[in-house]
Formats: structure tokens, sequence, C-alpha cells
């Protein structure tokens, strides 16, 4: 059995924060250094708010937090695509099919990723000391049976509470339609269930996604690789100056990093490097546990990385970078969907790999709100760490930015350490 080896820093004060406007924001955060970790180890480190730079690991302070960090998990298996995250994928199957896109239709697609932020958390780490740690998919409903669950239902996939959506999307047509239809079954005493069966199949995240795959007569060509970052496979060192160059260029252009800034040094350390060994899994078609990059090929270019941990219980997305040329795809959006797609695959291999984390969710940042939109996704409560629905977490974030979600009698889920 492998033994993680880390070495603890404890706290670690910042002036800078990433995620607000404040010119001296506070930010501290519990640090370790990981020297040797096993993938179920940091399983159960980020099942208690923990979350890892490279080889450094931190798990923010809520308290002294201006801008407090919530850990976000979507249930992968019962994750049903929203209208808009549909829309993504319509378009980006009709830009592969006729080669082109009205680019006035689709909002500029720059949503945040966790680590942008906090690749310079390592560079602050000091010394500490020197710990061991020991070491089928259902069918979606077609329809919500009652007014209570569209109400519940639309409320959830809200990120926006002060701008009253749920109303808005009320008086949708089709919402009211289907409400009056369940409540008139009701009153005549027929069983929903029954009209319900004559409803055509809802599609899948799966069957939205295959839209993307190619024919022949199309214009450009769609392929994916997973490859094996740490240690790097073959091809993962074959295809690196094409990633950093990619990274180069994302960085400039989005987060606006001087050109001489951006290393290979600084890239290997920050997205390639990691304390995790390549833990494989007797099956042909699973990668086995480790720190991966899922790379998208367009027409055989590389245009976008996902940089992935898969763990035994779930795929944490730890960042992502893209062409900014093509940012009118929406790729962020797109490729979390290509991320749940795959979490649902390898959990057919391995049942317990059923979640996809999308690392920290902050409330008061703009950027991280369309995390809120894969639905159904829970929060990390801070001080018992159990799940609580987002839409439930979302009310009380909505009263005051740090809280706790459990009620006051429910105890800690892992001992009386609340850190650890």
């Amino acid at each position: 059995m492998l033994m993680s080896i880390v070495q603890y820093l404890g706290l670690q004060s910042q002036s800078h924060c990433g995620y607000c406007s404040l010119a001296r924001g506070d930010r501290s955060n519990y640090g370790m250094w990981l020297h040797r970790l096993s993938t179920s180890d940091y399983q159960k480190l980020i099942d208690r708010g923990w979350r890892r730079s490279g080889l450094y690991c931190y798990k923010p302070v809520l308290e002294r937090s201006c801008c407090p960090a919530y850990v976000i998990r979507c249930h992968a298996l019962s994750f049903k695509p929203s209208k808009s995250q549909k829309r993504v994928m319509k378009r980006f199957a009709n830009f592969l099919k006729n080669g082109d896109i009205h680019k006035g239709s689709a909002k500029f697609d720059l949503p945040c990723r966790d680590e942008e932020h906090t690749n310079h958390l390592s560079k602050e780490a000091s010394a500490g000391h020197t710990v061991t740690l020991d070491s089928q998919d259902s069918k979606p409903e077609a329809v919500i049976t009652s007014l209570s669950n569209v109400k519940n239902f639309v409320a959830s996939c809200s990120t926006r509470p002060h701008k009253k959506p749920l109303e808005l999307l009320l008086r949708k047509a089709k919402w009211k339609r289907r409400t009056r239809k369940l409540e008139k079954l009701k009153a005549k005493g027929i069983d929903p269930a029954l009209w319900i069966k004559k409803l055509p199949p809802v599609k899948t995240i799966e069957d939205f996604l295959n839209m993307a795959n190619s024919e022949s007569s199309w214009k450009h060509r769609l392929s994916v690789k997973l490859l094996c970052s740490s240690p790097p496979c073959t091809e993962f060192e074959e295809t690196f100056g094409d990633s950093f160059n990619l990274y180069k260029k994302y960085q400039t252009f989005v987060h606006r990093d001087e050109p001489k800034s951006v290393t290979e040094s600084k890239y290997r350390s920050f997205l390639c490097v990691s304390p995790f060994l390549l833990e494989g899994v007797d099956h042909p078609d699973h990668p086995g546990f480790g720190s991966f990059h899922y790379q998208f090929y367009l027409d055989e270019r590389l245009v976008a990385v996902s940089v992935l941990d898969i763990l035994p219980a779930c795929i944490s997305s730890k960042y992502f970078f893209y062409d900014p040329d093509l940012r009118f795809l929406s790729f962020g959006i797109y490729s979390a969907l290509k991320e749940i797609e795959l979490t649902r695959k390898l959990s057919q291999i391995t049942p317990s790999l059923r979640y996809y984390y999308m690392g920290y969710y902050i409330p008061s940042c703009a950027k991280m709100r369309y995390k809120g939109a894969f639905f159904p996704s829970d929060l990390l409560c801070p001080e018992t760490f159990a799940w609580f629905p987002i839409q439930d977490c979302v009310r009380m974030l909505g009263e005051r930015t740090c809280c706790r979600f459990a009620p006051h009698e429910v105890t800690a889920t892992f001992g009386s350490n609340r850190h650890f």
C-alpha cells in the first residue's frame, strides 16, 4: 500500500485575493506540501475542503477570507443539462457540421476555474512539519409532476436569485401548460405516470454530445485524448510544446499575463507535476487513478486542455485553457459537459466514481456562478463536511457569505478536528 508523505505548513496568510476587486483582500489558507500522495488520501482531503495546486495543497479559512470558498460537486449520474447547456452542445455540433457560426449569437466564454488564482500559493509556502497519512444510469424523468416540484426545480437552477428568475421561468408557456395538465389529471383521479409514459424520452447528455461526432461531409472534426501527465506518458511529452504554447496564448489573452512571465517551468509545476503515482485499474477502458490532461483537437490541432485528477469517487476538474479564438463556442461550458460525460462513462467500470468536482464555488464571484447551473449539485458544509443541495445553500448564502449548512445538532462526520 502506498504511504502518503506530506509536510504541514500551518496557516498561510495572503494579502492578495484573485477573486475580488479589493486592493488588499483578506485571504488565509492552511497549507501543506505534498511529497507523495495516494489518490484515496487526496479523495479524503478534498472531501474536507482541501485542494491542490501542483504539489501544494491548501484549504481556505472561510471566516478569515474576503471571498469564502465552498467545495462544489455535481451528481454526474443524475445530471440533466439545462436549456442553455443544450444550446451550447447544439451550437458546437452546428459549427462542426457547417464550418461557421454567427459569433454574435454566443457570449464570450471566460468562466473561472479555481487554480487560475492559486498558482502563486506554492511560492508562499514555508517550511513545516512532516507527517504521514493512512492511507447504468437511470432514465431522467420526463416531467415534473407537481407545481411544487416545478418551483423547486427552477429555483435549484438559479444562480442569481436577486433577479427573480423563478417568476420569469414560470411565465413560460411550456411550464404553464404542463403544470395545468398535471393538475387536471390529478383532479380527474388519473395517474400522471400513465400520461408521462406517452411522452417522448428525454435526451441525455450523451445524446447531445454525440451530435458532435463528425461525419465525412462535415467541415470540422473534433477528437479528444486522455493523457497521463504525472508520470508523463510518451504522448504527453510529445505534445507538451503544443499544450504549453496554447496555455501561454490563453494566459496572455484571457488573464493579461506578461508573455515573459509565462514559462515552461511554471507551467510544469502548476499543471503538470502531481504528487500521485498512476494507480492502474484492471480494465482496458479505464485510464486508472491519477493526474491527466484531457486534450481537445479540432482538425488535428490542439485547441483546448482540461487538467483533471481522476480519483476513486470523482473526477476533479483543476483547470481549463483553450484557444481564445474559439471563445464564441463556449468552450468552457462544453468541456465541463464532456468531463461529466467522462465521469459517467468511468462510473460504469468503477461504480464508486459518481461525482464531478468543480473545485470551489464562491458566491461573491460572478465568474463562479456558472458552476451552480450544473444540476444537481451539492456544497460541502465547512464544519460537518456533509453535503447539501446547492439550492438550499444558496438561500443561506444570500443572508451571509460565510455559514454552516448543516443543522446545529449535526456533528462532524470525520471527528473533532475540522481541518483534517
